[in-house]
C-alpha cells in the first residue's frame, strides 16, 4: 500500500519512564476508494539503542479493547498496589 495516512496517532504506554525503554502503538488512518476509513496499527518497544515492532495485522487495539483492560487490571490489582512498573514475586 502506497497510499498516505489521512491521520496518524502514537500512544506511548509509558510516558514517564526514563530508562530507556518504553512501548508506542502507532495507529495510521487510511481512506479507501469507497471513502471507507480503516487503520494499521504496530506495536514498538524500544529498550535502549534497541526496537523491535511488531504490525497488527487481523487484529486491532480499539478504544473499547482497552477501555476492557483496564476494567480487569482494576478488579485484579492486589491491595495497596503502586501504580509504578515493578518486579513482584506472587
Amino acid at each position: 500500500m502506497n497510499q498516505e495516512p489521512i491521520k496518524v496517532h502514537v500512544f506511548n504506554f509509558s510516558p514517564d519512564e526514563n530508562s530507556g525503554e518504553s512501548l508506542y502503538l502507532e495507529t495510521k488512518f487510511f481512506r479507501n476508494e469507497d471513502g471507507e476509513v480503516f487503520t494499521n496499527q504496530e506495536l514498538t518497544l524500544h529498550s535502549h539503542c534497541k526496537s523491535a515492532s511488531m504490525n497488527l495485522s487481523g487484529i486491532q487495539i480499539t478504544p473499547e479493547i482497552l477501555r476492557n483492560l483496564a476494567d480487569e487490571l482494576e478488579s485484579k490489582r492486589p491491595p495497596n498496589c503502586i501504580h509504578r512498573s515493578i518486579f513482584v514475586q506472587w
